[in-house]
C-alpha cells in the first residue's frame, strides 16, 4: 500500500486505530503554534496522536525538569518530602519503560543513576540560585513577597475559550496584587545562553501572549474571583518572566570535602589549608613542626600563599562521599563568580538571572496577534487526519546529528507504524488526558488555598 493511496483514504483513522492510536482535538497548548509553523506532521504525531518518547515522558516530573519541580514548591512547608516522593515515582517510571521496552540491566542503571544526578543537581542549583539578587535588587523569593502581593498557587491547570477556540495554561504561579487589585502570571525559565537575552524574546513569544489570554479570560467570567476569593473588579497586570543561567557543574566527585595539600619536597615544607575553617599550617616535613599558621579566606589566595611558601602547587586532597550542602556552596560560587570561578580583575560578571514584565498595555497591543495565531493553530487542531493535511518539515528530524525517534514515521505508511513505535520506544500520552483533572484548575498539594 502507497503512502498516496493512505493519504487519500478514508480509513486512515481505522488503520491507526488497528496500531493502538487515536486521533483526538487536543486544546490549544504554548508549544502549539511553533510545533505548527516548523513541522505540522510533527504536531499531528505529538499532539494530534499523543507519540512521545518514552523516557522523555514522566508523570512525576510534570514539569519537565527537577529545577522547575523544585520552584514549584517554593511555598511548601517541608518540600523535602513531596519531591523524595516524586523522585521516587520517576524511579517507578524508568523501571517501567525498562521491562516494555527489555532493557538491560546497564542501561537501567545508566537512568537511574542520571536521574539522581540531576535531580541532586537541581537541588543544590535551586538552593543557591534563590541567593542571587535581581537587576532591582531583590531576590527571587523577595520580590514575589512584597507587601501586598499573595501567592494564589503553583502548577495550575486552566481551560479557557478564546474566540471560540479551547486553550489550555499550565501557569507556574499566579500571583495578586491587593494594592493595584491586579492578577499576575509568572513564568520560571531555565537556560544556557544570557538570561538577559532570554527574556527579551518573551513578548514575541506564543506562551505569553496564550497565557495572559487565558488568565484575562478566567477573571471575566467569574473562575479566579470563585477559586481564589479575589475581587470579581480584579483586572490582569499581565505576566512575569524570570530567567536563571544552568550551572555548568554538575554534582558529583568534586563536591567530596577536600583540603588544598602542598608537598614541597625541595623547600621540606608542607602546607595544608581546610576550606571549612579558612586556616592553613606550614609544616616542616621532617619533624613535623608547626612553622606557621592562620586564616586565609579565598581557595586562590590559599593556593597561590602555599605554592609560595612551599614551591609546590597545592592540589585539592578529596576525601569520603559528596555531599549536596558543598555543591549548593559550589553552584553559589559558580553563579556569583567568587572563588575558584572568579574572572580577573576588570571582567564583568555576567547576568545569571534576569526577569521580563509584560504588562496590560502590552497585552492589549498583541491581542490581534494571539488571534491570528490561534487561528493558525486551530486549523491543524480540527484538520481532517488526512496525512496530505500535515506538512512534514525537516528540522526536527536531524538533532544536532543525531536522528529523532519520530524519522521513521516521516517514511512508512501508517500500517507500519506498530512496529516502528516499539523499536523507536515511542508511547501514547495524551497531555489533556494526563491534566489533574479539574473544571478549571488542578487541584494540587501546592495550591495557595
Amino acid at each position: 500500500m502507497t503512502q498516496e493511496t493512505l493519504s487519500l483514504s478514508t480509513s486512515i483513522e481505522e488503520i491507526l486505530e488497528s496500531a493502538g492510536l487515536h486521533i483526538e482535538t487536543p486544546y490549544v497548548r504554548s508549544s502549539d503554534y511553533g510545533l505548527v509553523l516548523n513541522d505540522p506532521f510533527r504536531y499531528f504525531l505529538s499532539r494530534r496522536i499523543g507519540l512521545t518518547r518514552a523516557a522523555g515522558w514522566s508523570e512525576a516530573l510534570s514539569r519537565g525538569s527537577w529545577f522547575a519541580e523544585r520552584m514549584l514548591y517554593a511555598h511548601h512547608p517541608d518540600p523535602s518530602k513531596p519531591l523524595a516522593k516524586k523522585l521516587a515515582q520517576r524511579f517507578d517510571e524508568i523501571r517501567a519503560i525498562a521491562s516494555k521496552f527489555s532493557w538491560g540491566p546497564d542501561r537501567l542503571k545508566g537512568y537511574l543513576e542520571t536521574e539522581q544526578k540531576n535531580y541532586a543537581c537541581a537541588m543544590g542549583w535551586w538552593e543557591a540560585a534563590m541567593t542571587l539578587e535581581m537587576a532591582n535588587g531583590f531576590t527571587y523569593q523577595t520580590y514575589f513577597a512584597r507587601d501586598g502581593w499573595e501567592w494564589l498557587g503553583s502548577e495550575l491547570v486552566a481551560t479557557a475559550t478564546i474566540g471560540g477556540i479551547p486553550c489550555r495554561a499550565q501557569f507556574d504561579h499566579l500571583y495578586f496584587d491587593s494594592k493595584r487589585q491586579k492578577l499576575w502570571v509568572v513564568d520560571d525559565k531555565t537556560t544556557s545562553y544570557d538570561p538577559n537575552t532570554r527574556v527579551q524574546v518573551c513578548p514575541n513569544e506564543f506562551q505569553s501572549q496564550l497565557y495572559c489570554g487565558i488568565a484575562e479570560e478566567l477573571l471575566i467570567d467569574g473562575t479566579l474571583s470563585e477559586k481564589f476569593g479575589i475581587p470579581e473588579t480584579a483586572t490582569l497586570g499581565g505576566m512575569y518572566h524570570v530567567a536563571f543561567k544552568k550551572p555548568t557543574i554538575d554534582f558529583g566527585s568534586k563536591d567530596r570535602p577536600y583540603r588544598l595539600i602542598s608537598n614541597g619536597k625541595r623547600s621540606g615544607k608542607r602546607g595544608v589549608w581546610d576550606p571549612d575553617t579558612n586556616k592553613y599550617k606550614i609544616i616542616e616535613m621532617k619533624t613535623g613542626e608547626i612553622l606557621e599558621e592562620g586564616t586565609i579566606a579565598l581557595r586562590r589566595q590559599a593556593e597561590s600563599f602555599l605554592r609560595e611558601k612551599c614551591e609546590k602547587i597545592a592540589e585539592p586532597v578529596y576525601e569520603g562521599e559528596p555531599d549536596l550542602d558543598l555543591y549548593i556552596k559550589r553552584c553559589e560560587r559558580w553563579l556569583k563568580k567568587q572563588g575558584e570561578f572568579k574572572d580577573a580583575e576588570g571582567v564583568p560578571t555576567p547576568t545569571r538571572i534576569a526577569y521580563s514584565i509584560l504588562n496590560e498595555e502590552w497585552f492589549e497591543s498583541i491581542r490581534p496577534t494571539l488571534h491570528q495565531r490561534l487561528k493558525v493553530v486551530e486549523a491543524y487542531r480540527t484538520a481532517q487526519p488526512a496525512l496530505e493535511n500535515f506538512p512534514k518539515g525537516v528540522d526536527l528530524i536531524d538533532l544536532s546529528g543525531n536522528l529523532s525517534p519520530y524519522a521513521p514515521l516521516y517514511v512508512l505508511d501508517p500500517d507500519r507504524w506498530a512496529g516502528a513505535l516499539q523499536t523507536q520506544e515511542l508511547i501514547v500520552k495524551h497531555r489533556d488526558e494526563t491534566d489533574m483533572d479539574a473544571m478549571d484548575f488542578a487541584e494540587s498539594e501546592i495550591r495557595g488555598l
